[in-house]
């Protein structure tokens, strides 16, 4: 049975059976769910279908998403990226996929160098390189975001070469190999920067070791 408008009652009306049924009774088992798929007229959708339960939330792009007066604790799906957004510290923030996120040091560098309390290794202007390496969890289905972070040790712009080897366990260690040259990058001394590294991970899966080489270029 579908929603019905609820009807507007008026002085001396007689109430049949009939009308109580189509607007008291369909209308509450459709608020149920107990006669099809509740779609609410803001978009969400309730699904409790024996089985096959679910809830789609509003999808919007990012500018529609941009346009809303939100607060936190608020959830869209983002048409645009293709994840879902969710309001958090008055800002938002992608989902990544099934809360899967890695987090990663470098193994190995031409200097080790610190600033304050993080540890890393120095890039300048002498042919230098840093090494990555972390593994994909085995949720994981698609990627949100990559980034390098580093810390600028002056102000200055550094030309940066980024290179990938990536597979799985029993693939040949390079299966899969990209790259990304010369990428002017400003840097603020004593200031964090994420810098993007996605384009040379475009074919990660789930449970590959990935090793990521930073080069500065003279």
């Amino acid at each position: 049975m579908a929603w019905t408008a609820p009807r507007t009652w008026v002085t001396a009306e007689v109430v049949t059976a009939a009308l109580l049924n189509t607007h008291l009774r369909d209308n509450l088992r459709f608020l149920k769910g107990l006669d099809g798929v509740v779609t609410i007229e803001s978009g969400v959708i309730f699904d409790n279908a024996d089985g096959d339960e679910f809830v789609r939330i509003p999808s919007l792009t990012t500018a529609e998403r941009n346009a809303l007066s939100p607060v936190n604790g608020d959830l869209i799906y983002n048409e645009t990226l293709g994840r879902h957004d969710a309001r958090q510290g008055g800002a938002w923030a992608g989902l990544t996929a099934f809360g899967s996120s890695v987090s990663a040091v470098p193994t190995n560098g031409t200097e080790q160098r610190t600033s304050g309390d993080h540890t890393g290794y120095r890039l300048d202007a002498d042919p230098e390189a840093v090494f990555i390496e972390f593994s994909v969890p085995a949720d994981f289905t698609s990627l949100t975001s990559a980034v390098v972070v580093i810390i600028g040790l002056a102000s200055a712009t550094m030309r940066l070469n980024f290179t990938s080897d990536y597979g799985a366990a029993g693939e040949v260690f390079n299966v899969h190999g990209e790259s990304s040259a010369d990428v002017d990058t400003s840097v603020t001394v004593s200031t964090i920067h994420d810098i993007d590294v996605s384009g040379i991970l475009s074919s990660i899966a789930a449970n590959d070791r990935v090793g990521i080489q930073v080069a500065s270029d003279p």
